[in-house]
């Protein structure tokens, strides 16, 4: 039987960036289009780098047809800039992430991997500036597909395609991880309710993962029943 799994969200289940993505989309646009404030008031919660992106260069600016050429620039220049505001942010990381995937890989049956609507670039910036992204195996990135569903079967698949947890705080989370055959447990650190996860279907709901006897208890309950 394959490894079990567990794939974790980035930002606001292990961590808080302090609005440093937003801000260096903002600051991307303003360099590039001379707009500011281009993602304000723009839905940032369990989606993707590309399809936020789209929402701004294509719904605000209305840059459809050039969308091929305009989406790797914009990257590149956010990437670059994303560096920058990580180290001027006040960032967290959240409670009890540090001691859960320290016991979880001090338990050695579990993969731990990665779900995340960042490409992999913005991923790798974000959880170094935490000291977390070589705790990872592999996962699924943005680049990946612009559906959580599908990068989610990419991380299962890449981690050898056991049985698998999604932990995430968002409703996306729950049905990208359901959609991807994984069980989820959610957790109400970011924009939803404890009542909003599970009445979107997750299979369990914490507040945080600060009770990491909890944590651990609930995963390897899933993981089970998987």
């Amino acid at each position: 039987m394959a490894t079990p799994i567990v794939l974790f969200d980035i930002d606001l289940t292990l961590i808080r960036t302090g609005g440093a993505g937003q801000r260096a989309m903002n600051r991307a646009a303003l360099d590039l289009y001379g707009r500011d404030g281009l993602f304000d008031k723009l839905e940032f919660a369990g989606r993707t780098d590309p399809a936020i992106i789209r929402d701004a260069l294509q719904g605000r600016l209305g840059l459809d047809g050039r969308w091929p050429h305009e989406y790797p620039r914009f990257l590149s220049r956010y990437l670059a800039l994303l560096e920058e505001e990580l180290t001027r942010s006040a960032g967290v990381t959240l409670p009890g992430v540090i001691s859960l995937l320290e016991a979880l890989r001090a338990d050695g049956t579990v993969r731990l991997g990665l779900a995340t609507g960042n490409v992999r670039a913005g991923a790798r910036l974000k959880l170094r500036a935490h000291a977390l992204w070589d705790r990872f195996e592999d996962g699924g990135f943005a680049d990946d597909s612009e559906d959580r569903a599908v990068l989610t079967r990419v991380a299962r698949r890449r981690l050898g395609g056991g049985p698998a947890v999604v932990v995430g705080d968002s409703v996306h989370d729950v049905t990208a991880g359901h959609a991807a055959g994984a069980r989820v447990l959610a957790v109400a650190t970011g924009g939803h309710s404890v009542v909003a996860l599970a009445e979107a279907g997750a299979d369990s709901v914490l507040p945080d993962l600060g009770d990491v006897e909890r944590s651990c208890g609930e995963l390897w309950r899933l993981l089970g029943a998987s």
